[in-house]
């Protein structure tokens, strides 16, 4: 009864009551306390430098004057990323980007 007067639930309380120290505070929330998934500077100028071996070829589009440049067909960031293992064991290099870093970073660069 006292409960649904606050409209919470048992797990909630008895959650509280284990954050509960001997100083009879409670212990801060930790929501949100991760650390942040920087991708290292090293790492990111390594897949840059791969990415720079591939050529690139002018966008086949009929715009006027476009100066954008696109990779060649066949391409994509799963097989890129599978040349650029490759070229990192290659290259003796410590740290190589899971295929979500490489993604993140060929789509900023």
């Amino acid at each position: 009864m006292f409960l649904n007067t606050f409209v919470i639930s048992e797990t909630f309380v008895s959650t509280e009551l284990k954050k509960i120290s001997d100083g009879g505070t409670i212990e801060a929330d930790k929501k949100g306390k991760h650390r942040p998934h920087k991708i290292p500077d090293s790492v990111k100028d390594n897949i840059l430098e791969h990415i720079k071996l591939f050529p690139l070829v002018p966008s086949h589009y009929t715009r006027r004057n476009s100066k954008r440049m696109h990779l060649e067909e066949g391409l994509n960031i799963s097989v890129m990323h599978r040349m650029y293992v490759e070229y990192a064991k290659l290259k003796k290099w410590d740290a190589v980007a899971i295929v979500r870093e490489y993604r993140k970073v060929t789509t900023l660069a």
